[in-house]
């Protein structure tokens, strides 16, 4: 059967059923890839004896003595790589049977585009039944040309990063940063459209698996504020032609932070949950609202 010049990588860490799934997804490809390499994180061997009926010539485990994050496990993973395109999946996601054909039918018709990364739309999922796509369009593309239009998309969306086929060149000077944490795959994407346009298609062509955690609303402090600072840097460079993004990237990040104190307010007694809820802000290393005031004190619009 014929193979795409394609790696397919997948980060694993004690998820032993759902890997289990994402790589029978990938071995179940109408056009397969060139190799898959499981890049396991220091998980508990029974994950190892789980999938090792799945293992094949092609398709590889590389374990790992401990956990050293996700971060270093996806730069490792970009690091050994003898194809053209190589794509990172998450040990939780599941890949449709016509993923690979239809994202290489995708570039090859896209040659004249010189895309660097591309990535899809999806159906989000919960106990195997199938929710709505993450995007609502199902057809045609999106393209990003510039880090001011990866900001723009990103301050009211999102660019899957899990099912993202990237050239692999690109990693031979691009990075996922450890300083951004749980921002680091929109730091990804933000350094690599400096090297070529970045692109969704609209046809859903994976499952995402849902759960705890992937909402930007709970991801650390000091990741939304480093993020949001580059989203700053980058749009005051492009002021003189959109001056309404500086106001988008204010609001959404107003929204995020109070947003992650929201639930202190939930209860019975209002007043007094308030009052709780500025002595946490006020308790805290730092206080969130002068935060908030300092951040935005900073941005100039003219």
């Amino acid at each position: 059967m014929e193979r795409a010049d394609l790696t397919v990588c997948i980060l694993s860490y004690n998820r032993k059923e759902y890997l289990f799934e994402c790589i029978n997804s990938v071995k179940c490809q109408t056009l397969l890839p060139g190799r898959v390499i499981i890049y396991d994180n220091g998980s508990s061997k029974e994950v190892f004896e789980h999938i090792k009926p799945l293992l094949t010539p092609n398709i590889i485990w590389r374990g790992s003595e401990k956990n050293y994050g996700v971060i270093w496990n996806y730069n490792r993973s970009v690091k050994d790589l003898t194809t053209e395109y190589v794509m990172v999946f998450h040990d939780d996601d599941r890949l449709n049977e016509f993923f690979i054909e239809r994202q290489f039918e995708f570039l090859e018709n896209a040659k004249h585009l010189n895309i660097i990364a591309l990535s899809c739309n999806g159906h989000s999922f919960e106990s195997n039944k199938k929710g709505t796509t993450i995007f609502k369009n199902t057809a045609g593309y999106l393209l990003f040309n510039t880090q001011a239009e990866i900001v723009s998309h990103c301050l009211s969306s999102c660019i899957p990063i899990s099912p993202v086929i990237f050239r692999s060149a690109i990693f031979e000077s691009v990075n996922i940063d450890y300083e951004y944490g749980k921002c680091c795959d929109v730091k990804l994407l933000l350094d690599a459209v400096n090297s070529g346009p970045i692109v969704i298609n609209y046809e859903p062509l994976y499952d995402c698996r849902l759960h705890l955690g992937q909402d930007s609303t709970s991801f650390p402090l000091d990741d939304i504020i480093r993020l949001y600072k580059l989203y700053r840097e980058i749009v005051l460079e492009v002021m003189h032609k959109d001056k309404s993004l500086i106001n988008d990237v204010r609001h959404n990040f107003t929204y995020l932070v109070l947003s992650k104190y929201k639930s202190i307010l939930k209860g019975k007694n209002k007043t007094k949950n308030l009052v709780g809820s500025l002595r946490a802000l006020t308790n805290k290393n730092y206080s969130v609202i002068a935060m908030v005031k300092l951040f935005f004190n900073k941005i100039k619009y003219d």
